[in-house]
């Protein structure tokens, strides 16, 4: 990787990118929308180990191993301990676990901490038909994250504006294919989802600077927040079509109630 790539980034890097590709009169609008996020990350030896891929989640004694079809069980695709996760803007709980399966559909389980959960046992089902990923550990980094020109709220970019600026459009086309060079899987808890096809990511938080720079003369923004995203991942077979990606997203109410049982989870592929 080059010097503009972001797969091993920090917050000075994608100020650097910014400085680089776009206008100085819009550099002020972009900083404003940066969203730190944690990005999940393949775990090596002496690692803080705050989740992982596959294997068995975390489940409550007796808690029905989630399906969305009768006499069929979902796979489990990620398990993350929030008590083990730095702070971020969403300000989630402090302590509980999220534990996400797939099976066409998605499903949440959200334990909030205090509640005991052990190791669940596997669906015999799922091994016979080899629905069961490979356990891989993950650990964790802070990044700062924007969204692709196509989900960045500036009215200057959006072409039914009266002030779409065309030379912003083609510099913000140039910063994506940089952000873009990252090749790690983009499991990432927070910030500003990846998106592959829909518009569901709300992106501001409520009440924040950029809500008010963005939306002052608008209606509010519409959609939900990101609560994590799991990418397709080839360390241990996990994958969502064709090179897709498995959303979590909630609503911004339920995530200042603490309510993130309420999350949904959806895939999307290219």
């Amino acid at each position: 990787m080059g010097a503009d790539s972001i797969a091993d980034m920090s917050e000075h890097d994608l100020y650097t990118l910014i400085r680089k590709y776009i206008p100085e009169r819009y550099q002020d609008d972009y900083r404003i929308a940066v969203r730190e996020a944690i990005r999940l990350q393949h775990a090596e030896d002496g690692d803080e180990i705050v989740g992982w891929l596959g294997g068995a989640p975390l489940l409550p004694e007796g808690f029905e191993w989630p399906g969305l079809a009768e006499g069929r069980s979902c796979e489990h695709i990620a398990t993350v301990d929030l008590g083990k996760l730095p702070p971020i803007d969403l300000n989630l709980p402090g302590a509980g676990t999220i534990s996400l399966f797939h099976d066409g559909g998605g499903v949440v389980c959200w334990f909030p901490g205090g509640v005991a959960t052990v190791e669940a046992d596997v669906p015999s089902r799922l091994v016979d038909n080899r629905g069961l990923y490979p356990r891989l550990p993950l650990t964790y980094r802070i990044i700062p994250t924007l969204p692709t020109l196509y989900e960045m709220p500036l009215p200057e970019l959006d072409e039914g504006e009266d002030r779409y600026d065309e030379l912003l459009a083609e510099a913000a086309e140039e910063f994506d294919m940089a952000q873009s060079e990252v090749t790690e899987p983009w499991h990432q808890i927070g910030g500003w989802s990846y998106q592959i096809q829909g518009k569901n990511d709300r992106g501001v938080l409520p009440g924040s600077a950029a809500e008010h720079r963005f939306y002052a003369d608008r209606g509010a923004p519409q959609g939900q927040l990101l609560l994590a995203q799991i990418d397709t991942d080839g360390g241990n077979g996990i994958g969502f079509g064709d090179m897709g990606m498995l959303y979590c997203f909630i609503a911004p109410e339920d995530l200042v109630a603490g309510n993130l049982a309420a999350a949904v989870a959806f895939s999307e592929s290219h």
